[in-house]
């Protein structure tokens, strides 16, 4: 920081393979997911420091859809592990997840899904979300959701020589609100959104170590996405998010973009062949020392 010299350098690197299999039939699909990644980081500023971590998901997923109401179930089992210059931690997490998706009426749909998280170092922790969708003049859709979730300190924030084993999960609560709206003539579909979410317990990094403060931070935001399809083989999304960050000392939330830009492009020059090419741009975001 600012970049690489004689006496500080930084050399990060993420290596990951995702691999699923899937069944469908008429009425019950299933897939199964196996997710490994490896990350090192290794750092010098005088002397020589390196972090080595592995996580590896295993997911399974059934899914139903029977007359009005569809549902769906899942498990899923994590398994953290890292090595701080010879200071071992790991961390296993076995969840089970939910989601039905009702129709109150024909033009309303209405999404409640559910999720225990058991975690051998914090225990049980549940969350919940409901959405809800209602479709007006058959172009015109209103969505409405709210959420709740949590975080666990990673094993760099715990056990890492900056760490804190005395941390606890950060919880958070999140709304937001749209409109949705396509244009059949031109095949385009655009979207609309504000959006809050309110975290507590906030994490944070500070006199070189990290620490729990009883502030929160209240992130909101707008969100425009605008999807067209310009042929049987061609289509293309541009999103843009907005997004104000900050604690309740009034800085910035760190590592998150004020602007983001994300432009999707989709080609499918055969029946079994699909070219997706994306483009993402972010702009003024604080890092940890604050700069932006």
């Amino acid at each position: 920081y600012p970049g690489d010299s004689l006496v500080h350098y930084r050399y990060d690197k993420t290596r990951a393979i995702l691999f699923d299999i899937v069944h469908y039939n008429d009425q019950i699909n299933q897939k199964f997911t196996f997710q490994p990644t490896y990350t090192s980081r290794i750092n010098a500023s005088g002397s020589r420091y390196e972090y080595d971590g592995r996580k590896s998901k295993f997911e399974y997923l059934i899914s139903s859809d029977y007359m009005l109401a569809k549902n769906l179930f899942g498990i899923d089992y994590i398994k953290k592990s890292a090595d701080m210059n010879g200071k071992l931690a790991n961390q296993d997490i076995y969840s089970i997840f939910t989601e039905f998706k009702l129709e109150p009426s024909i033009n309303t749909n209405l999404d409640i899904s559910g999720r225990r998280e058991y975690d051998n170092n914090y225990g049980n922790f549940d969350t919940a979300r409901m959405q809800i969708n209602h479709r007006s003049l058959e172009s015109y859709i209103l969505r409405a959701s709210i959420g709740t979730g949590y975080r666990t300190p990673t094993p760099y924030e715990l056990y890492s020589d900056y760490g804190n084993t005395n941390l606890k999960p950060e919880t958070s609560l999140t709304y937001d609100l749209g409109f949705e709206t396509t244009f059949k003539p031109l095949a385009t579909n655009f979207y609309i959104g504000l959006f809050e979410t309110k975290v507590e317990d906030i994490i944070t990094y500070s006199s070189l170590k990290y620490r729990q403060t009883s502030s929160n931070l209240k992130s909101n935001g707008l969100e425009t996405r605008i999807k067209s399809k310009v042929s049987d083989s061609f289509s293309t999304s541009l999103n843009y998010t907005k997004t104000n960050a900050k604690e309740n000392d009034g800085d910035s939330v760190t590592l998150v973009p004020k602007d983001k830009v994300s432009l999707f492009l989709n080609v499918a020059p055969t029946n079994n062949l699909t070219l997706d090419t994306s483009f993402l741009f972010q702009n003024k975001a604080k890092d940890t020392k604050y700069n932006e």
